[in-house]
């Protein structure tokens, strides 16, 4: 990816499963952006934090078929320990509006509504 001058770079991002047989790899998903972190394995999909240009979101990945579905369009883009629990995926972030301040996060995995469940 290229630099700007004063902005992160953006790179071309790919995630692949490894057949641990074969060694083989295979792209399960392509973007582009800052990062692609892989939160968590829920079912059949990966789910995936996803922070480019002016947004960070959440994307629900099936790893098989590598079908793409946005959960939660817009985060703040300082999210991690992420969990599976209870068909949903906790996150700690910041607050949108008050970045000082700490969170966590409730995100259901079927719909992406999100419940805050803790603010420090």
């Amino acid at each position: 990816g290229a630099a700007v001058q004063g902005r992160v770079r953006v790179d071309e991002l790919t995630i692949d499963a490894v057949d641990p047989r074969t060694g083989q790899a295979r792209a399960i998903y392509a973007t582009s952006g800052f990062e692609a972190h892989l939160a968590a394995l829920a079912e059949d999909e990966i789910l995936v934090y996803l922070v480019q240009p002016g947004v960070a979101s959440l994307r629900a990945i099936d790893w098989r078929s590598g079908h793409e579905r946005v959960l939660v369009a817009s985060l703040p883009p300082y999210a991690h320990d992420f969990r599976v629990e209870d068909g949903a995926l906790v996150v700690h972030n910041r607050d949108a509006l008050h970045r000082e301040r700490q969170t966590i996060d409730r995100i259901d995995l079927a719909y992406g509504n999100m419940t805050r469940l803790e603010t420090w």
